[in-house]
């Protein structure tokens, strides 16, 4: 399909004030009333000193030094990074490289537990004046972008007084399973309101949005909790569909507002954060002790005991696992996140990073996987992208390495999301075709 088509397409739908294309995909929220359980410190943990979009963090330790809960791992090295900190005491005992979920290298930090948990004396409560030393606390803290992009939260709030008008709050969860950010909503009210108060004030924004699809009974009523305590808020109930949660379809939704390719939501006077990380944020600014835990999901058919936990960053998969009750069978697959945008992880013994939201072990029948067949030129795919892509031209490109035409059907606008692949009839791997189409434009770049 031309991009003159796919352009007409995208302007029927903002003229007629209409919701962008998605998925009607199963929720399957087995833990959305379930509290989250605290889980006990593990024997060791490893601490990557990549969590994050941006350079990696430098390790501060050395083998054999011994530290307190909440000491500084690893240094930010630049803006665009973030702090590593320990979630144990004990003794650092390696600095290793590993491989994380979807196939990334980082260095880490190996820390063996001496069960004491000893806090470091020299946590404060961060002082606060305006902006500036607001950004700066937020720099400190650790905290990234907790709905699985893993951007520094500080880099996205370094924006000039009142440039953004509207915070938008990400309470939308519309990955099927994972029921974390609806777990922190209800446990983290308080904090989440702090964090929400303190962007607005020291950011000079004027106007709150809380964005949630309107099926969630459970976040539905923190949202609307929030909204009573936090001055000039709304919530805005969303229809239960997939990716809802996806930041600029999550912007047009609640606001009405776009953004060009290339331009980030601050263009058009907005910031969106997840509620958890408002949450986490508060909870910093209350107390100074930052980011240690993650509230995770821990689902799929394979594991015994399904529940939302609070985990010590930097923990193993494995040590999760068995205190969900183990595995009551082995997994066809192990997911980091959800299951149309979670990456596999290849080994139990994989670190839980700061933007964990779920593990799910899934069997193959909740994965339900069916050999690929040949396109029909349905048009199933283009109309479920929110986008308004076409995933089956670009694929057709990349069969012919055609850079140009790959270039011309936008394929750089995806976020891979998903959707052409979970409505394909012939089960074609298209956001699998999009993410290579990618690959393939910047080596073509490199080699033009």
């Amino acid at each position: 399909m031309s991009e003159g088509v796919t352009k007409l397409h995208r302007d029927i739908y903002r003229a007629s004030g209409k919701h962008l294309p998605g998925a009607g995909v199963p929720k399957r929220k087995n833990t959305n009333s379930m509290n989250a359980y605290k889980m006990p410190s593990p024997e060791e943990i490893i601490l990557p000193m990549s969590m994050h979009i941006g350079k990696p963090a430098v390790p501060a330790v050395k083998v054999g030094e011994s530290i307190c809960m909440g000491a500084l791992i690893g240094e930010a090295d630049g803006n665009v990074s973030s702090p590593v900190y320990s979630s144990i005491s004990g003794m650092v005992t390696e600095i290793l490289d590993i491989t994380l979920p979807g196939g990334r290298s980082s260095q880490a930090v190996r820390i063996t537990s001496d069960g004491e948990q000893r806090p470091c004396a020299s946590l404060e409560v961060p002082y606060i004046t305006g902006r500036d030393s607001f950004v700066k606390a937020v720099a400190k803290s650790g905290i990234v972008g907790l709905g699985g992009a893993g951007f520094p939260t500080h880099v996205k709030l370094d924006v000039e007084y009142s440039r953004a008008d509207v915070l938008i709050i990400n309470c939308a969860e519309c990955e099927p399973y994972i029921t974390s950010d609806t777990c922190t909503a209800v446990n983290k009210t308080d904090d989440a309101v702090y964090g929400i108060m303190a962007i607005t004030e020291y950011l000079g924004i004027s106007r709150v949005v809380i964005g949630l699809e309107e099926g969630n009974y459970e976040m539905k009523m923190a949202a609307e909790k929030i909204a009573q305590e936090v001055p000039n808020s709304e919530v805005s109930m969303l229809r239960d569909y997939y990716p809802q949660g996806a930041e600029r379809v999550l912007m047009y939704h609640t606001t009405g507002r776009v953004v060009k390719m290339g331009q980030l939501p601050i263009d058009a006077g907005c910031i969106v954060s997840n509620i958890s990380t408002v949450a986490e944020l508060g909870r910093y600014l209350k107390t100074g002790v930052p980011m240690l835990t993650r509230c995770i999901t821990v689902d799929g058919g394979a594991v015994r005991e399904r529940r939302n936990v609070t985990v010590p960053i930097g923990t193993k998969v494995r040590d999760v696992i068995n205190f969900c009750g183990g595995l009551c069978e082995r997994p066809k697959v192990l997911l980091f996140g959800g299951p149309m945008m979670g990456v596999e992880a290849d080994s139990f013994d994989v670190p839980i990073l700061k933007n964990t939201n779920a593990i799910l072990t899934l069997t193959a029948d909740e994965m339900n996987f069916s050999p690929p067949s040949n396109c029909i030129r349905c048009g199933s795919c283009l109309a479920v992208c929110p986008y308004f892509i076409d995933p089956a031209a670009i694929a057709r490109a990349l069969k012919r390495k055609n850079a140009e035409s790959v270039k011309a059907h936008r394929v750089d606008a995806c976020m891979e999301c998903g959707c052409c692949s979970y409505v394909c009839p012939a089960k074609l791997p298209l956001a699998e075709n999009n993410r290579r189409a990618k690959k393939f434009l910047k080596e073509d770049s490199h080699n033009g």
